[in-house]
């Protein structure tokens, strides 16, 4: 059993370090201190921390506005139009305008008779 506080556990976990124990005391508390350095996201273990910072080496480009993250940093930046409202994808058929590509795409399919 821990106790800690007015809080006991019942774990049958042992450790030969304190540190261990400290850490392995952060999953019964719930207090998370290991702070990603890339995002504001906190983990309750270095482990859950290192399974997080994967997304950072698979995809380290963040968009400043909406935190959505990229693979490369011209994938961002075509991703980063549409936080500007500009609308440059123009249809040549009805002249409607859209932020990207792929929305001027999905509305060709009206002309062509897709869904």
């Amino acid at each position: 059993e821990i106790n800690i506080g007015e809080k006991l556990y019942n774990c049958d976990s042992a450790f030969t370090k304190p540190s261990s124990l400290d850490r392995h005391i952060e999953i019964h508390t719930g207090e998370k201190s290991y702070k990603c350095n890339v995002y504001d996201a906190l983990f309750a273990t270095e482990g859950d921390l290192k399974v997080h910072k994967i997304i950072h080496r698979e995809k380290p480009y963040k968009c400043d506005v909406c935190d959505l993250m990229f693979t490369t940093y011209d994938d961002m930046k075509v991703h980063r139009i549409i936080h500007t409202g500009i609308k440059q994808y123009k249809c040549d058929i009805c002249s409607a305008v859209f932020t990207t590509d792929s929305e001027l795409k999905v509305h060709s399919k009206i002309h062509r008779g897709e869904k």
